[in-house]
């Protein structure tokens, strides 16, 4: 259940408060979301700015939502050309349910998609129209942090899985092939080996990691590496164990997913044509990590080398 969806444990109570303590209650409250703006002002101003570039070029800004916050876009859009001397088609808000909506509840209304997509279609929307959803919910940034991590990092085992069936496609139809040119005793003595060379890459791996998922996303890597021609090393002495440090394993698949990659893309530039080859470390003990990726690409250029410590590059 969303934390808006729950009792306030700050006003469980409130049956039981005097006036003066009901009163304090909600003020306190109103403090806490005003408070909560504070660490989205770059943000805010940063939309001012580019909304208010459009405006003069002629767009528009449209404010959507339901509820009490559709209700409180269409009382801003209202407010505009008096206080601000705009048209009245300048600001324009929509509310879920129509203008009925700002008496009466309507229920149901901000699920319909189909409605939505009505309601704004009817302005006929260009690049200069500016649209904000309004939305009266406010959760714990680290929620979307986690969410968007355990998504990243879903996407590298689901490339990792492809790259592997991938590889072991191209096994199964080199067997077809020896298999339908009746060579069988070749057919055999490379099942045996391709079947030997795969159980020694993940007991090797399984030996060295013993989270299940970097695990996965390691011999998924692997496979992709020889997709690629690339010789994939897992260094000696690799060891890593979860009880030793305390990061989700959804970061370390997101970074280590990162650098392999990148490491890929360097070796695969158009413009390099030398040996590629990738070395893996991973080290932990009690309290610290290292992770290490070496590769014989073409490294970082020197433009960008300073920069590569800058927040966003």
């Amino acid at each position: 259940m969303l934390n808006t969806e729950k009792r306030n444990p700050n006003t469980t109570h409130m049956d039981k408060m005097t006036s003066m303590q009901m009163a304090e209650a909600m003020q306190n409250e109103h403090y806490n979301a005003v408070k909560a703006i504070d660490s989205e002002l770059n943000a805010i101003a940063m939309a001012i700015d580019i909304i208010s570039d459009k405006i003069k070029k002629g767009g528009r800004l449209f404010y959507i939502g339901c509820g009490t916050s559709g209700r409180l876009g269409v009382l801003d859009a209202a407010e505009c050309p008096p206080t601000f001397g705009v048209s009245k088609d300048v600001v324009i808000g929509i509310i879920a349910g129509g203008d009925g909506a700002l008496k009466n509840a309507v229920e149901g209304a901000e699920d319909s998609y189909e409605k939505g997509a009505e309601d704004i279609s009817e302005y006929y929307l260009n690049q200069n129209d500016s649209v904000i959803g309004t939305v009266g919910i406010l959760h714990d940034r680290k929620e979307y942090t986690k969410l968007m991590e355990d998504l990243t990092g879903t996407r590298y085992l689901v490339d990792s899985m492809r790259a592997n069936n991938h590889d072991f496609t191209n096994k199964l139809h080199v067997i077809l092939g020896l298999i339908q040119m009746e060579m069988y005793d070749e057919a055999t003595s490379y099942i045996q080996n391709i079947t030997m060379v795969q159980r020694e890459t993940i007991s090797k791996v399984m030996n060295c990691i013993n989270e299940p998922a970097i695990a996965a996303l390691l011999i998924g890597k692997i496979a992709r590496a020889s997709e690629l021609n690339v010789k994939f090393v897992l260094r000696e002495g690799c060891y890593y164990s979860s009880a030793d440090i305390s990061l989700p394993s959804e970061v370390l698949v997101t970074v280590i997913g990162n650098l392999i990659e990148n490491a890929f893309e360097s070796m695969n530039d158009m413009n390099y044509d030398g040996q590629k080859e990738l070395l893996f470390g991973m080290y932990s003990k009690p309290g610290a990590l290292l992770i290490t990726v070496d590769d014989t690409g073409s490294g970082i250029s020197d433009r960008n080398i300073g920069r590569i410590f800058e927040k966003g590059f």
